[in-house]
């Protein structure tokens, strides 16, 4: 058919060439029209599910993946949906297929890539996948959900550092502040956990809200043996709510000597305090363990202090003893690993031999390429010596590099410069060995 005039006569050309079973010209015709039909073609499609099926298959020809993937969720297949919902990056419509089909991995994950942040924390949380949770909750701006999450996760200075940033008006605010408590009290250091929840509740006094952190302080006072102190608070507590935990029964067992009292008590206050002190100025601080040393590697020299921080955060910490492998050779690559203390050898099976070739030492790299393809490893990995290493977990990785652009760009070029140092080396060995021959 030479010239359309009409809208409606194309839609009748493609059903009829897809009648008649002529696929790649109905494609081609498709595909030529200037303006999008698309629509417009599935709303005229007949109750024949056999024709439905057969439009899915020229829209995913000709590469219109969002209105195939219509059609398939229009008849229900929803798997088949969700994939071209991807293909056609509608992420969002791609998590409700997800979610449909009870696939709540994969349903965060499109929320994850769609800024949905909030819904991808709550299906990652569902789905058991706490560290994805944890990121996204914090990429949502919610810090206690954020912070909650890290510390099941162990990582305490993150945890910390976002339970801080819940505000005054937030209705989690309390929460958070026992929380930091816990944290503060479980790690030994009970006095600054005290002097934490006393910068809370001292111009306050008792409500529904601080009865918790009234608590809390009697619950450490009583820790440290400062009886006195515990007596107050407790008494506080029961006497705003008597069947407030186990408050009152904590002031009978005091009253019963169950208790031994500090030989002379040390009253944790803020007397030395300015009332007008700066809020920031409060706040906890702790120092990054290894830190220095990552910002000195050679792969992220040229990150500034914020974008090397946000690499410290998605990195673990992992020790191995000696003879310990690493990585095995034809696996698929678990990430980005880099030497803090220790040596390690890189071993490649030639011949029915395995051959050890190199030997790297501290501030050394392996398992980058696992970063940017999908492809087994070349060689095994084999602690020489008790090995201190950095993890940087590929899906963490690339989820920052898809995030942060400025990043992306930084350690792709340095990526580039490795390659290049490697395959020159490689280049001048070969010489060698034909040379030799």
């Amino acid at each position: 058919m030479a010239e359309i005039l009409t809208t409606k006569d194309a839609i009748k050309y493609i059903f009829t060439l897809l009648s008649k079973g002529k696929m790649e010209e109905a494609v081609k015709y498709y595909s030529r029209l200037q303006d999008d039909i698309g629509y417009l073609l599935i709303n005229h499609i007949p109750a024949d599910n056999r024709i439905q099926l057969r439009v899915a298959k020229m829209f995913y020809l000709a590469k219109d993946f969002e209105k195939a993937a219509l059609i398939f969720e229009n008849v229900g297949e929803f798997e088949k949906a969700a994939m071209l919902y991807k293909k056609a990056d509608e992420f969002y419509l791609a998590a409700d297929m997800f979610y449909k089909l009870g696939d709540l991995q994969n349903a965060a994950d499109m929320y994850e890539r769609n800024g949905n942040f909030d819904l991808a924390a709550k299906f990652y949380q569902e789905n058991g996948n706490l560290d994805k949770a944890a990121l996204n909750f914090e990429k949502s701006i919610n810090n206690f959900l954020a912070g909650k999450m890290y510390y099941k996760l162990g990582k305490i200075n993150k945890a910390i550092e976002l339970l801080q940033k819940v505000k005054r008006e937030e209705n989690s605010y309390f929460e958070a502040i026992s929380l930091i408590g816990e944290i503060l009290s479980k790690k030994g250091y009970v006095d600054l956990a005290i002097r934490k929840y006393l910068s809370v509740v001292k111009d306050l006094g008792i409500n529904d809200e601080t009865i918790g952190v009234y608590y809390n302080i009697g619950q450490l006072y009583l820790k440290k043996g400062i009886i006195e102190e515990a007596i107050n608070f407790f008494t506080e507590v029961v006497n705003y709510r008597f069947n407030y935990e186990d408050a009152k029964d904590i002031l009978k067992d005091i009253q019963d000597g169950k208790y031994s009292k500090q030989t002379e008590d040390k009253k944790v206050s803020f007397e030395n305090d300015s009332d007008d002190d700066d809020e920031e100025e409060k706040k906890l601080v702790s120092v990054m363990d290894g830190f220095e040393f990552l910002r000195n590697t050679d792969l992220f020299s040229e990150l500034n202090l914020q974008e090397i921080k946000l690499v410290f955060n998605i990195a673990t910490s992992v020790e191995y003893e000696p003879n310990k492998v690493i990585i095995d050779e034809g696996v698929d690559g678990e990430g980005l690993f880099i030497i803090r203390k220790g040596k390690v050898y890189v071993e490649k099976e030639i011949n029915g031999e395995k051959k050890k070739l190199v030997i790297l030492g501290s501030g050394s790299y392996f398992g980058e390429m696992s970063l940017i393809e999908d492809t087994p490893t070349s060689a095994s990995i084999v602690a020489k010596e008790q090995a201190l290493l950095f993890l940087i977990p590929k899906d963490k990785f690339q989820d920052l590099l898809e995030s942060n652009d400025k990043i992306a760009l930084k350690v792709t070029k340095e990526f580039v410069k490795t390659l290049s140092k490697r395959l020159r080396v490689t280049t001048e060995q070969l010489s060698k060995e034909k040379m030799r021959k």
